[in-house]
């Protein structure tokens, strides 16, 4: 037997797994209706563990716990001063006299998952869940056993006494068999039920066999329709529809961005560069099927490479050669979570030249925005530039780069070119229909030269003036998208400790389930809430995911 308990924020319940020497498994989570503490809660689930072991005359049991004061006390090693924990020790060891055998043992917390996965997350598939609403210390009492009053008393018995006001306040009129209905402006009759017929109606009404899982106005109108009224109906309605397990896991998915517009501002040209793979490519030469890009956040500079395989070798060797010998040793990569970029060795490899490698969220890719623009345009100029040949992209590639380097940005109001070198690249179209400048140096006079090159050094000198405008000129476009942005998001937060769900990985949809497949699954727990709206999450194993997932793909679970 292996119990745990749970006392937090938003767990509450203990945990019980049974298992017999043929392997055969029975599971039951607890549910607390009252305040314990953590050792309480162990107890408590000690206690229901035991019980469970009686009612399916179980004669020998041996116990394991992840609380080490549980069981030292249990054992007789540890003294329980504190009342209650002595009075559940009293219970436990009367309830343990009923047994054969019965031996109790601490183990880590990895060996009583399944127990602790019950006390947080309830029953999944077979397993029963059980609801206590006092402590198992507390000793019963015979007494009289009166209904609790329901807010439909006083209208029966004012009604019973001829309370003719009542009857006019509210149009309630009893029938012949004592119970109360109301007459509803639409002129139905409807039955005022009591508290503890509300839950059976709304089940049966919201999922039950001809339940549509609806909520809001449309569930309102069916339990009016079916008979039934009381007080609060409205809000009890919405909580029940809010809860429900189906309906939030299969809930549409939430376009609407989660928080405000946060940039990647670069400090300087090729300190912070964007990094991606775009494919699979028609095979080309050397069977390469896929392009590596990087751009610089500052000049819009882009460096790409076609592979035929994609390791984090490939990736390491690219950064070195055409990153780091040719532009310097930039400051952050940012990158998506790939294999070939989230390996220890690419990692250990930035690492050790101190560039600060950042991951954007799972599911994403506006985490990474600047290379994931870049990649539509690289995309769609090579699809104009290959038309029917699809194996020659790879041949097109030095002429869709040129391209893009020397043509202005929106964003900064140069080029590429300009920003990164100090002027202008010739064209080949400039030596075809000779441009001014082209036509100069065709003379090849020593003044034209002198010329030229106090005119290239008076650039180097001006360089810093044009990439503090450019710099400029990218922080009043991105207040601009940033405005616009912002009035069309939907503000989601979570604290540490929250349930939430997580958008269905898409690629992980069986396509034999197809559409009937959820959008949600869950719920996890927020272990960590970062800064810039990025969470780390906790699945029910009280495993940590490897990655952030970001608050657009997330939303509140209501257990």
């Amino acid at each position: 037997m292996v119990v745990d308990g749970a006392s937090g924020r938003h767990s509450l319940g203990g945990g019980v797994v049974l298992v017999s020497p043929q392997g055969v498994t029975i599971e039951q989570a607890v549910t607390f209706h009252f305040p314990v503490t953590n050792n309480q809660a162990e107890y408590e689930a000690v206690i229901a563990g035991l019980r469970l072991a009686k009612e399916l005359e179980i004669q020998d049991v041996e116990a394991f716990t992840d609380s080490m004061v549980v069981a030292s006390q249990i054992r007789g090693e540890f003294e329980a001063r504190e009342p209650t924990l002595a009075r559940y020790l009293s219970k436990v060891r009367t309830i343990i006299g009923g047994f054969r055998s019965f031996s109790i043992q601490h183990v880590p917390r990895e060996e009583s998952m399944t127990a602790d996965r019950l006390a947080k997350f309830g029953p999944r598939g077979g397993g029963t869940l059980t609801e206590l609403f006092r402590p198992a210390i507390e000793e019963g009492e015979v007494m009289e056993v009166n209904r609790r009053s329901s807010w439909v008393d006083p209208r029966t018995v004012g009604r019973s006494q001829g309370c003719k006001e009542l009857q006019a306040q509210d149009g309630s009129l009893p029938d012949a068999g004592g119970s109360l209905h109301r007459k509803m402006l639409s002129g139905l009759l409807a039955r005022c039920v009591t508290e503890e017929e509300v839950p059976r109606i709304l089940e049966e009404v919201h999922s039950g066999e001809c339940g549509s899982h609806s909520g809001g106005r449309t569930l309102e109108a069916r339990v009016i329709r079916q008979g039934y009224f009381w007080r609060t109906l409205r809000k009890d309605i919405a909580e029940f529809a809010r809860r429900c397990r189906k309906c939030q896991v299969h809930a549409p998915l939430q376009l609407l961005p989660a928080q405000r517009l946060r940039s990647i501002t670069a400090p300087w040209p090729f300190a912070i560069w964007g990094m991606d793979l775009v494919g699979p490519f028609p095979p080309a030469s050397g069977q390469r099927r896929f392009l590596l890009v990087m751009i610089d956040y500052f000049s819009k500079w882009l460096e790409i490479k076609p592979l035929a395989k994609v390791t984090s070798q490939v990736i390491r060797n690219f950064v070195w050669g055409e990153i780091i010998c040719r532009h310097g040793l930039p400051q952050a990569i940012v990158t998506d979570n790939g294999p070939q970029f989230a390996s220890e060795e690419f990692i250990n490899f930035c690492t050790q030249l101190g560039i600060d490698l950042r991951f954007a969220s799972v599911h994403h890719p506006r985490s990474n925005g600047q290379v994931e623009a870049a990649n539509k345009v690289i995309v769609n100029l090579l699809k104009k530039k290959v038309e029917n040949l699809k194996g020659s992209w790879v041949e097109q590639l030095p002429s869709v780069l040129w391209a893009l380097r020397t043509t202005p940005n929106t964003a900064t109001g140069e080029t590429p070119f300009k920003l990164s070198h100090g002027c202008e690249a010739v064209l080949p179209v400039e030596v075809e229909v000779r441009s001014p400048r082209v036509a100069a140096a065709a003379e090849g006079s020593e003044a034209w030269r002198l010329e030229n090159e106090e005119g290239l050094r008076l650039s180097l000198d001006m360089v810093e003036e044009l990439r503090d405008v450019a710099a400029i000129r990218q922080e009043e476009i991105k207040r601009r998208m940033a405005r616009y942005f912002d009035k069309h998001i939907r503000v989601k937060q979570f604290a540490e400790g929250d349930l939430v769900l997580k958008k269905v990985d898409a690629a992980g949809r069986s396509a034999a389930v197809g559409k009937l497949n959820p959008s949600w699954e869950g719920p996890y727990i927020v272990e960590k809430a970062l800064v810039n709206g990025g969470y780390y999450l906790q699945d029910a194993e009280g495993r940590i995911l490897s990655h952030t997932w970001n608050g657009d793909d997330l939303k509140r679970f209501y257990p």
